[in-house]
């Protein structure tokens, strides 16, 4: 079941991720910066190689915890610092996406380790 999760999270991250390069103004909504693609594109294989690929459960949590924090970081430095330089430019649409996708990763997250520990 972990499988799919991080698959999922990981073929999500890579759209998106393919999204922000190939159309960066998507709608007038949401602009897409080089940068956040790449992070976005980075975190996407990672998650498609363990979702796909032979890996063991650490390493399917440890990129749910780290999906997790990564997002949850960008929509904290979205609220507080919406252009920090203008190195990452994040708006109000993309604070609900990284909140709702490090709320869930982190949660699923959460759930197969305390799984794990009780078998």
């Amino acid at each position: 079941m972990i499988n799919k999760i991080t698959a999922f999270f990981g073929s999500l991250m890579f759209v998106i991720g393919l999204l922000g390069f190939f159309m960066p103004n998507v709608l007038y909504l949401i602009q897409f910066d080089l940068f956040q693609s790449f992070i976005y594109v980075v975190l996407g294989a990672i998650g498609l190689k363990l979702g796909f690929g032979q890996s063991t459960t650490k390493s399917q949590l440890t990129y749910l915890q780290g999906l997790a924090i990564t997002n949850l970081l960008l929509m904290m430095i979205g609220i507080f610092w919406p252009n920090l330089g203008d190195i990452v430019h994040l708006e109000v649409p993309e604070h609900f996406f990284h909140g709702a996708v490090g709320l869930t990763s982190a949660l699923a997250a959460d759930y197969f380790r305390k799984r794990q520990t009780i078998q």
